[in-house]
């Protein structure tokens, strides 16, 4: 994956502002442990309690905040995504969390980092096909 690309993408859906304080990319702690376990993951948002949802490549990576770790595909990641900004709507909707079919909670912060988060796993698939 081209990292200059990258940057730039998250520069423009805005990614590193909405996240702020709780972005993580190549640099952060959980980043790393999660390629020291032979992981794909590259960016994401942790909370301060450890809570984490990580992009990678071709899966989503997330800690609940009841500390069950798990994986999904990103495909599987953007359906539930679409699945849940379609029940929930657009306007007054909180985005807090994703609760996948598994019964997971997946952090997803706000509504405009859910969005950036989404636009770069979409960005991730189209390198994946193409």
């Amino acid at each position: 994956m081209n990292r200059h690309a990258l940057r730039a993408k998250l520069e423009r859906n805005g990614l590193k502002k909405y996240a702020d304080k709780h972005f993580t990319d190549e640099t952060s702690p959980v980043v790393n442990e999660l390629k020291l376990e032979g992981k794909d993951a590259v960016i994401g948002i942790q909370t301060k309690d450890g809570a984490y949802t990580v992009l990678g490549e071709k899966f989503v990576y997330y800690l609940t905040p009841l500390g069950v770790k798990g994986q999904i595909p990103l495909g599987v990641f953007s359906d539930e995504l679409h699945e849940n900004g379609m029940s929930k709507g657009k306007l007054l909707a909180r985005y807090k969390y994703l609760k996948l079919k598994n019964g997971h909670r997946i952090w997803l912060k706000n509504k405009s980092t859910m969005c950036a988060l989404w636009n770069t796993l979409l960005w991730f698939e189209s390198l994946s096909d193409g």
